[in-house]
């Protein structure tokens, strides 16, 4: 575990990913993450894990303790 994801939350966010992507026709080529507050320290925390999926991150107010975030 990483400290800010556990690992069934990882888990149901590859599934709900996949799962759109394979439903919809989505350019994956040009996918952001985006949050607020414990959102944004979530998409820091999944995106980092997972950077080759996303073009980019959004996170506005990123709820973190210190600057260090452990992977």
């Amino acid at each position: 575990m990483d400290g800010l994801m556990n690992p069934i939350e990882k888990e149901f966010m590859t599934a709900l990913l996949d799962s759109v992507e394979n439903g919809y026709s989505i350019n994956t080529n040009k996918g952001f993450i985006l949050g607020f507050s414990w959102g944004a320290r979530a998409a820091y925390s999944y995106g980092l894990a997972n950077y080759n999926r996303f073009a980019g991150f959004l996170t506005i107010g990123a709820f973190l303790n210190g600057t260090v975030i452990v992977l």
